[in-house]
């Protein structure tokens, strides 16, 4: 099958989910409370996947337009509900929140979580300047880099708040992240071998083959899905077990971060 919009959209979808799970179970383990339940979740990558159809087939600077101003208000408004612990259902409760961050003392009790807000806020609005001014061609992977990135400074914020905590994690976890670490790294390295262009005709995209360098069958491409899959294996598998240090800890005595 030519590369195309059309086909292309499959596989970055899988990993859009996987990284939009990601980010919700790493708020789910400290702040329970404040996750919509998973059938929300669901219905919400659903919207995320049919905003990067969209994106990828009528891109333009009136849809990079719109998403910047959705964008940076819905990932602000996320961070500060993280940050102030409230959840916004009615007007009401939007103008006591308002009123809690007037009144919010200062210097902040938490100042890792502070730095991360403060961070997770100027990254999602470097995010949404670039879109606006480059306005990428390829919408689909411009927006998993946007997950992907989030969802990795989430994963260190944890790791390192867990370490300043003195939450020493187990052995799994660790080498669960080593394994993970290892793999996308070569899995990366493939994937920057491009064996096509989908943004080209087909004609010009087959310029860009290869032979194949694993029996004969797989190319570099090729590879990095294989190496991807496994990669993403080892790092759900370090997501579920980084708190199997507390798991005889009470609830109720668990740092909220």
């Amino acid at each position: 099958v030519c590369p195309s919009n059309t086909n292309y959209q499959f596989d970055t979808t899988f990993m859009l989910v996987l990284a939009g799970l990601g980010i919700y179970k790493l708020i789910e383990r400290r702040c329970p409370d404040l996750v919509p339940g998973i059938h929300n979740v669901l219905v919400l990558l659903a919207f995320i996947i049919l905003l990067v159809v969209v994106g990828v087939l009528y891109s333009g600077p009136v849809f990079y337009g719109l998403f910047f101003v959705v964008y940076t208000i819905s990932s602000s408004v996320i961070v500060f509900e993280v940050y102030y612990r409230w959840q916004i259902r009615s007007r009401k409760q939007l103008v006591r929140w308002a009123r809690m961050i007037r009144e919010k003392p200062w210097p902040p009790k938490q100042k890792p979580k502070f730095a991360m807000a403060v961070f997770s806020i100027l990254l999602n609005l470097a995010f949404a300047l670039a879109s606006i001014s480059a306005q990428p061609a390829d919408f689909n992977s411009f927006f998993l880099v946007v997950l992907v990135t989030n969802l990795t400074v989430s994963l260190f914020y944890y790791i390192i708040t867990k370490c300043l905590y003195r939450e020493v994690p187990s052995w799994r976890p660790a080498l669960y992240f080593i394994l993970a670490f290892v793999i996308w790294m070569i899995g990366i390295f493939f994937y920057t071998r491009a064996v096509t262009n989908w943004l080209e005709p087909p004609a010009v995209s087959r310029n860009g083959n290869r032979e194949c360098i694993v029996l004969g069958f797989f190319d570099a491409h090729d590879m990095w899905h294989f190496l991807s899959a496994f990669a993403l294996f080892f790092s759900f598998l370090m997501l579920m077990t980084l708190d199997d240090g507390q798991r005889v800890t009470p609830r109720n005595k668990l740092r909220v971060f």
